[in-house]
């Protein structure tokens, strides 16, 4: 069996981009955080939500 870089299956593509979407928004509500002393609890609350915690 060879190994392939890329998925056959199309449903990949939109799971992964969806990934990266939501890895890019935890992202920036933790640089909001980190920026802020102290983090307010809706700051928190919102990181929390979208890393599923």
């Amino acid at each position: 069996m060879a190994f392939r870089l890329i998925p056959r299956d199309e449903g990949f593509f939109p799971l992964f981009e969806q990934a990266a979407d939501m890895a890019n928004d935890c992202a920036h509500r933790l640089l909001g955080i980190l920026h802020s002393v102290p983090p307010t609890e809706a700051e928190v609350t919102a990181i929390c939500l979208c890393s599923g915690l």
